[in-house]
């Protein structure tokens, strides 16, 4: 190979700065661009409003300096005339409200067609009615391209982001690539807004209605129960009196029963509004259940005062109402107490005032006011116990024996009673009669006999208050898993409430037990939803936990092993949670667990059941396809399975489902920046529909995003286990003066001399370690892989030039990796010319080692930079020959002239000694025959030494030889360098069975003669069996039949060459592997 001069010191330079002047450019508002989108990731998902989501947007592209316009349009329709701007950037709005009609109708019919079509656009034609009122705002000659990228929300067209690109060059991909990619963020963060807004008007109404009665409005018992003694103590603090009022309508039954209860609740809808209207804003007004209401008066200071409010409210509900059959006047009763002089505790007070509005009802006929004071029923001793009039509480002794009074009725009420109210409830509530379809027939007769069970729990005579909210919680729990809403819940007690007031004209109770017993059931239902409103919302809260937990360990020094196996530690300890794992499709598109999360009973199952159990698959003709898993990962979209026992994408693991508990699922993508799916997490629940309500389906979203944008963080794949606050170090160290470079002698084999040194990156951390290539390397991007060839470039070239100063060391060479990512660059020739220009060293002291797993699609211009290297007078080597990516036509056409043997095949030799040793000398021969010269890397212990001497490689390098070193110890082990001896007979069992199998092989060896009935003890392999005391051994013996016996017969020749190879393999056997800093040389493997 022809030696080209570097030294051009008397030559014209090139000045190359005006061309790569406009790339550097082009390259940093590329990087300015990415930088900026990537930058509002966590601004968009976190925005306020939609406003503030899309003013961002719009200012970051202006101040990218990429674009001139940047706004969002809407049109009505796909044939509107017009447009609406939600937003513009800058002086946007200014220059749009001044379109010219032409200008409009044009940009209407862009933004139809991107909208309705779900099409992104691009118009690059510089037609004058769209860029012309940009055209201003461009630099002079520059090129106007205008992009339309169509936003969906909640799966709908909803607007077009418009960007008017500035361009000097053709239209760079990239940009079109990230504005779709901008595209659908903006569509995520709409979605998450919207989905926001949703939970907190849910959170907003489940607070609501757990404070506040669903039919009027007004407040309810729970609030009453707390504002009661904040009332109490604001009369006592201020010296004023506190009224507390029990109001009630007289036979209001009989209207519902004549009407109806849609009339009936229309009646108390309309009564709660007069007295919301007539009391003070400091007073309150509460529906205590049925047609029963309390009202807290405060701030009197004479009874008069309060008469006076009192004939306002009266005034007020006896005007006529609205009936079917005209207007009527309701008649209703009130009873009063009066606090401080009625001095006793909250719920006294509310007795109290109970016990009063059963005298009024009882004089009704009689009495000439709608009201009864208590102090004036007995002696107004507060004292006074409460007599017949008081209602007996909903729970102990009293209720135990109204209600078995009643027991044979309350029997036949629940026949039928479950049928009715599921019908009732799946007819005014939609989300509830969804929940009732998703069920089998078998789940649906459990619900039906658990519900049953409960009513018979609900009218039990013995149950007490504790055993009734330790139960309602239980059901809470139940309703919240399965996606029952607050506002559902609210319905669901009211269609039980109207059902009960259907059944119970049966019983034949007079009016007091009557309704003592409307009282009691009233009672114990508002109980009811009171507790499984607070369980929905420790449930609610218990899932938020686990997000925030999730979160704050995205943001921890872990690996992602660690997070993901704690990742499903958590996720598995939230309730009714069965199992989780994560997992991504094989080649073939099956899916490969990669972290799992089982409790001990499905573990069970899966072992006892490894091969019935089918794992999904990306593949749409795949039998295991239809699972949420396998759909998840190809849609890059939240899936469920809201029931295995009836869902058709759940029929291949219904019966395993079954037998483990498990009744739902959610597959949450895992996506790359791109937005492509990597893996899936899904996750398995213990109950139907459970990861359907808005919140389980908010907690799958903001799952799915925490966990892509850790991945997005690691940026390696899922076996990664370095931290990045460790891979921060890391490139603190790359970029500081932590890079620096060993040199690991490439010597003759046959002669001992040294023939070149490799130059090998290492990367020192402040704390005193050393990281070794082969794990920095592949965690590096493409800029940063240059950055360490052009240093090494620098480093071991000034490096090269100073030992070519000596006498010793003059003339050796040095082989450096070049990566792909440099190859490729076009100004790596420019690169290497000048690092070879700057040092004074000669090119054809310099091989560049391209590594054989490199892959590319620009085959073509790999090989012209590859000429251009050769035409410069530098070597190349291909790196890691036999590692299973080479190929004989790759050689055959690059123009490559060494090769190294990859170091991984050497040390496989140990486990099958006679097919390796073969398969290795076949490589060298044909190596050898193409004109190329072998290097074999690996070469740790002495017979790995002596094999590669003995099958005919030229060069060799590996720890055996020497370690990689700094280069003042490489002087020192180049004085102590002995040469090599001339082989004439092995002197280890793998060189004695790669010195028999090279005679067997090679018929012109000069040797081979004696393999043909001559004395054996001529062969050096008899050596080697003399020398290690192996006379007259089965090895001795096979290897004198082979001696012995003709090459003509074949079958009888190969049979005693295998037993011989037979017999010596088991003495190879692999020494201890030296090491060097701790490290094996493998993670010297360089890209």
């Amino acid at each position: 190979m022809t030696a080209h001069p570097t030294n051009n010191n008397d030559q014209p330079q090139r000045d190359d700065s005006a061309a790569v002047q406009p790339l550097v450019e082009k390259m940093e508002r590329q990087q300015a661009l990415l930088q900026s989108l990537l930058g509002q990731i966590d601004i968009l998902i976190s925005a306020a409003d939609e406003h503030e989501l899309l003013d961002v947007v719009c200012t970051q592209l202006l101040a990218s300096g990429l674009f001139v316009g940047a706004w969002l349009g809407q049109v009505a329709s796909p044939k509107a005339n017009e447009f609406t701007v939600i937003t513009a950037g800058s002086n946007g709005r200014a220059i749009l409200d001044v379109l010219t009609q032409e200008q409009a109708s044009v940009l209407s019919d862009f933004l139809a067609r991107a909208q309705f079509k779900d099409q992104a656009l691009v118009e690059e034609s510089d037609l004058t009615a769209l860029t012309e009122p940009w055209r201003p705002f461009a630099p002079n000659n520059a090129h106007l391209s205008i992009f339309f990228i169509p936003i969906f929300r909640n799966e709908l067209p909803w607007a077009v982001l418009v960007v008017v690109h500035t361009h000097d060059q053709p239209l760079d991909r990239l940009v079109s690539d990230t504005l779709t990619r901008l595209g659908e963020l903006i569509d995520t963060a709409l979605g998450q807004l919207d989905l926001r807004k949703q939970l907190s008007e849910e959170y907003e109404r489940t607070a609501y209605l757990a404070y506040h009665d669903a039919l009027t409005s007004l407040a309810n018992r729970r609030f009453l129960d707390e504002e009661l003694p904040k009332a109490m103590a604001r009369a006592q603090r201020h010296e004023q009196s506190l009224a507390i009022v029990m109001l009630d309508i007289d036979d209001f039954k009989p209207i519902n029963d004549q009407y109806g209860h849609a009339v009936g609740d229309e009646l108390l809808v309309d009564l709660a509004n007069r007295l919301s209207k007539t009391l003070r804003s400091s007073d309150l007004a509460v529906r205590q259940g049925g047609d029963e209401f309390i009202l807290l008066i405060e701030g009197i200071n004479s009874k008069n005062e309060l008469t006076q409010g009192l004939n306002r409210i009266q005034t007020s509900l006896d005007k006529p109402y609205e009936l079917p059959e005209g207007k009527t006047h309701v008649r209703f009763s009130m009873g009063i107490t009066v606090f401080p002089e009625d001095d006793v505790a909250p719920d006294i007070l509310i007795r109290h005032a109970d016990a009063a509005l059963y005298a009024s009802k009882d004089q009704k006929y009689k009495r000439q006011l709608p009201w009864q004071f208590w102090h004036e029923l007995g002696s107004g001793d507060a004292n006074t116990p409460v007599d017949s009039f008081d209602r007996i509480p909903a729970y102990g002794p009293e209720a135990a024996a109204l209600i078995k009074k009643v027991s044979a009725e309350v029997r036949q009420l629940t026949e039928g009673f479950v049928d009715r109210f599921y019908r009732e409830l799946a007819a005014v509530d939609r989300d509830s009669g969804k929940i009732i379809s998703w069920l089998s027939a078998e789940e649906y007769e459990h619900l039906r006999s658990r519900q049953t069970e409960h009513l018979e729990f609900l009218l039990s005579a013995d149950l007490t208050e504790e055993a009734h909210c330790t139960k309602a919680r239980a059901v809470g729990d139940i309703h919240a898993f399965i996606g029952v809403s607050a506002s559902s819940l609210v319905r669901a007690i009211t269609v039980y409430m109207h059902q009960f007031d259907d059944a119970s004209l049966k019983f034949q109770l007079g009016r007091k037990d009557f309704n003592n017993l409307e009282s009691i059931i009233t009672s114990r239902l508002s109980t009811e939803l009171s507790e499984e409103l607070e369980a929905e919302e420790q449930i609610s809260a218990q899932f938020q936990e686990g997000l925030n937990a999730i979160d704050a360990l995205s943001r921890t020094n872990t690996s992602w092993q660690n997070f993901n196996e704690q990742l499903l530690e958590i996720l598995c300890g939230l309730p009714a949670i069965k199992a989780a794992w994560i997992g991504a499709p094989d080649d073939l598109g099956q899916f490969v667990v990669n972290f799992e999360h089982y409790g001990d009973e499905i573990d069970k199952v899966l072992q006892a059941y490894p091969d019935r159990i089918e794992l999904p698959s990306v593949l749409t003709q795949a039998t295991g396809s239809q699972g949420s898993t396998g759909l998840a990962f190809r849609t890059g979209q939240v899936q469920r399975i809201n029931n295995f026992s009836t869902s058709l994408n759940a029929e291949k693991w219904r019966n395993v489902a079954k037998h483990v508990g498990i009744r739902s699922s959610v597959s949450v993508p895992i996506l790359d920046a791109q937005r492509n799916s990597i893996a899936v997490l899904t996750l398995y629940g213990a109950y139907p529909g459970m990861f359907e309500s808005p919140h389980r389906a908010s907690f799958s979203h903001q799952l799915g995003f925490i966990v892509s944008q850790t991945w997005a963080q690691f940026n390696q794949d899922s076996d990664a286990t370095i931290s990045i606050h460790e891979i921060n170090r890391w490139r603190e160290a790359l970029y500081g003066d932590g890079l620096h470079f060993v040199y690991q002698p490439i010597i003759d084999l046959h002669t001992g001399k040294l023939n070149k040194v490799e130059a090998l990156a290492r990367l020192d951390l402040s704390d005193g370690r050393t990281i070794m290539p082969g794990q920095f390397i592949p965690r590096l991007n493409e800029r940063q892989i240059i950055y360490v060839f052009r240093k090494g470039l620098d480093f071991s070239l000034r490096q090269l030039s100073a030992w070519h100063e000596s006498k010793k060391m003059k003339g050796i060479g040095l082989s450096l990796n070049l990566p792909l990512e440099a190859l490729l660059n076009s100004h790596c020739i420019d690169w290497v010319r000048d690092a070879l220009s700057r040092f004074n060293v000669s090119a054809n002291h310099l091989w560049l080692e391209v590594l054989e797993h490199s892959e590319t699609e620009d085959h073509v211009h790999m090989i012209a930079q590859m000429q251009k290297l050769n035409e410069l007078g530098v070597h190349l080597a291909m790196d890691d020959l036999g590692s299973g990516y080479s190929s004989l036509i790759r050689l055959n056409k690059m123009p490559f002239d060494t090769v190294k043997i990859d170091q991984a095949l050497l040390r496989s030799a140990y486990d099958d000694p006679p097919r390796i040793i073969k398969f290795i000398s076949a490589l060298i021969r044909m190596t050898q025959i193409i004109d190329l010269d072998v290097v074999v890397e690996g070469l740790e212990h002495p017979d790995l030494i002596e094999t590669a001497r003995i099958l005919g490689a030229k060069f060799g390098q590996g720890y055996g030889i020497a370690f990689p070193m700094p280069p003042n110890q490489l002087e020192n082990w180049l004085n102590n360098q002995k040469p090599n001896s001339p082989i004439s007979a092995p002197t280890t069992p793998m060189g004695a069975l790669a010195t028999h199998m090279s005679y067997i092989e090679n018929a012109t060896h000069k040797c081979a003669p004696i393999l043909e009935g001559k004395d054996p003890t001529l062969c050096p392999v008899h050596r080697f069996i003399e020398e290690h005391g192996l006379i007259d051994s089965k090895i001795d013996h096979a290897h004198r039949a082979i001696h012995k016996t003709s090459s003509k017969d074949q079958k009888l020749y190969v049979k005693c060459a295998n037993k011989f190879q037979a017999l010596l393999s088991p003495l190879i056997i692999e020494p201890a592997s030296k090491i060097d800093m701790g490290k094996p040389h493998a993670n010297d493997t360089h890209r």
